[in-house]
């Protein structure tokens, strides 16, 4: 699934949220998250606990997040709310000594364009 590379800062496939392709069948729900209850339709239990526990995740210290982001997952893969059919992974990559002008390091490199490609060059 696109985006699972930082799942606690883009967490759209572990929750109902509102977007995507195809739209997701969850919009009041996830606007009902995002105004604090003021609009949209409240979702059930299971889903208010899931966006109460990302608020908890977002504001948790480097000793709390651990057992949040656990307990965030483990709800994901019981309620599945999102089954993903494509994604970033696995890619093609190129490894090779001559090949220059690339990142030493970046996860997030999903398209040429993220890395200035026009850039890359082979030595000889």
């Amino acid at each position: 699934m696109d985006r699972c590379l930082t799942p606690l800062i883009e967490p759209w496939y572990f929750f109902p949220f509102k977007g995507g392709t195809p739209p997701s069948t969850a919009a009041e729900w996830y606007t009902w998250y995002t105004s604090g209850g003021t609009a949209g339709e409240e979702p059930p239990e299971e889903v208010a606990a899931q966006y109460a526990l990302y608020d908890q995740i977002k504001g948790a210290s480097a000793e709390e997040l651990p057992g949040l982001a656990e307990q965030f997952f483990d709800r994901a893969s019981e309620e599945v709310w999102f089954i993903g059919t494509v994604g970033a992974l696995p890619h093609v990559g190129v490894v090779k000594n001559n090949f220059r002008n690339v990142p030493d390091v970046n996860y997030c490199v999903l398209y040429d364009s993220d890395a200035w490609a026009e850039q890359y060059f082979i030595a000889q």
